[in-house]
Formats: C-alpha cells, sequence, structure tokens
C-alpha cells in the first residue's frame, strides 16, 4: 500500500512559495522603478530664476552693471549659481553686460540639438525692456537652492 498522506501539502507549499517569489518580485521592480527615476525641473527652475532675474532688473535697474553689485542684493545664492546656472542681462543699447554662473550655456541653450539632448541646459531668452535677459539651469535633481533665504 501507498502512504498518500501529507503529499497535498507538500504540492501546495511550492505553488504558494511561487507565488510569494512573484509578487515579491513585482513589488520590487515597481517601487525600484518609481522612485529611481531623476526629476528634471531645470525648465521650471529657468523660469522661476527668470523672475527673479527680472524683478532684480526691475529694482536695480542700470546699477546691476556696475563693478561692485552682487546678486546676493537680489536675494540669490551667488556660489549655487556659479556652478549649474546662467544669469545673463545686457543692455541693448550700450553693450554692457551682467553675467554669472557658466558662460558656456549661453552656447549650449541655443544649439540646435539642445531640447532633445538631455544633458545640455534649460534656457529662456527674452527681451526686459531695453534689456535682454537669458537665463539657464543646468542643475540635476539636486536639493541646491538658487534662493539664498531658503
Amino acid at each position: 500500500m501507498i502512504n498518500k498522506k501529507g503529499t497535498g501539502y507538500i504540492i501546495l507549499f511550492f505553488g504558494f512559495m511561487f507565488l510569494m517569489v512573484i509578487i515579491l518580485t513585482g513589488i520590487t521592480i515597481g517601487v525600484g522603478a518609481f522612485f529611481n527615476t531623476n526629476y528634471d525641473f531645470r525648465a521650471a527652475e529657468s523660469e522661476i530664476l527668470f523672475s527673479y532675474a527680472s524683478d532684480c532688473l526691475n529694482e536695480f535697474g542700470e546699477t546691476i552693471f556696475d563693478d561692485n553689485f552682487s546678486i546676493s542684493n537680489c536675494e540669490l545664492n551667488e556660489n549655487v549659481l556659479n556652478d549649474s546656472h546662467l544669469v545673463l542681462i545686457r543692455d541693448l543699447n550700450s553693450e554692457k553686460e551682467f553675467f554669472i554662473g557658466v558662460y558656456d550655456y549661453q552656447t549650449q541653450c541655443f544649439l540646435k540639438g539642445s531640447k532633445k539632448n538631455k544633458n545640455f541646459p534649460k534656457c529662456i531668452k527674452k527681451n526686459v525692456g531695453d534689456f535682454e535677459v537669458i537665463v539657464g539651469s543646468g542643475q540635476k535633481a539636486e536639493k541646491q537652492r538658487f534662493l539664498k533665504n531658503v
């Protein structure tokens, strides 16, 4: 006689373990896919930086082009702007310019393939009265902030 006692439990155990491995693998892949991606805030950051640069231009006017002017007067953090941003303000009438940040972003922003290339900065170029304002952000998803008080 064959003893068939307990064989059903063994089969159910392997089936249960197989389903648990599949479920845990799916949860691990889902959580990894959700939290592993980098967020690209460069375009939004450029808009905010443009807003601050144009407010600073409206507040200080021609004094921005003085040699002793500091961007910290506009409540912006100079160290962060030097690392991964661009603020360039030009007077269209007198060829004067105020610059802080990475000067090469001025070229990289407006190259033909810059919109598709994820490594290039995102920039904005607008005229504010008699001034041309170019701002750009090349900062990847980091927690540095260009505002001085935040």
